[in-house]
């Protein structure tokens, strides 16, 4: 019923129903739980997901699988509460639940808009340490991250010796640096890049 509900677009039906259930003295299940948070979550009600559900991840009745928590994390990197997200990703793993590639690019995501470079590092040696390495839009974002901070010459060294190697460049990769380039006056070295595109 919650999954149809909020799959209809009535979330405030869904919430409702999520209540009285819960009232009744009634346990949701991981379907439930998931289509309400992630259901929510696009619909910028975080904080509301989060309160809901959060009894029922505590409870440790129900085993959820990284969707739910992604979208969690998500929904708090939007609302550029990382303190938040990051809570959550902590809670996860104590919870044996191990964050995947997905939590770990919406992290990196908000790190590179926020010019949180450091820590965008950090996370992508981790990644490298937990056995996945970083796909194409992990570094992408790195780029994009670099390129904005106007660290060039370290974006370009980055697509050159990491990805190009790893055949993960694709047009998107490309695209920022040469852009980033000509925004910076380095009219060769974008020509010379696109060159190489082409």
């Amino acid at each position: 019923m919650i999954d149809g509900m909020c799959k209809a677009g009535k979330l405030d039906n869904a919430v409702e129903f999520w209540k009285e259930m819960v009232g009744k003295g009634l346990k949701p299940d991981k379907k439930a739980c998931c289509a309400l948070v992630i259901w929510l979550c696009q619909g910028g009600k975080v904080d509301l997901a989060y309160e809901l559900v959060i009894e029922v991840i505590k409870g440790g009745d129900v085993e959820f699988s990284s969707l739910l928590f992604n979208a969690l994390i998500n929904g708090f990197c939007k609302m550029r509460r990382i303190d938040k997200a990051q809570a959550i990703k902590s809670f996860m793993t104590k919870n044996g639940c191990q964050p995947d590639l997905v939590t770990y690019n919406i992290l990196l995501n908000y790190c590179c808009n926020e010019l949180m470079l450091e820590e965008a590092e950090k996370l992508m040696k981790k990644m490298e340490r937990n056995g996945m390495g970083p796909d194409v839009y992990s570094y992408n974002q790195m780029i994009k991250g670099l390129c904005n901070a106007d660290r060039l010459d370290k974006a370009y060294f980055l697509m050159v010796n990491k990805m190009e190697p790893n055949g993960l460049t694709d047009a998107v990769s490309y695209n920022t640096i040469i852009k980033a380039f000509c925004k910076g006056g380095h009219v060769r070295k974008a020509y010379k890049l696109f060159e190489e595109m082409v």
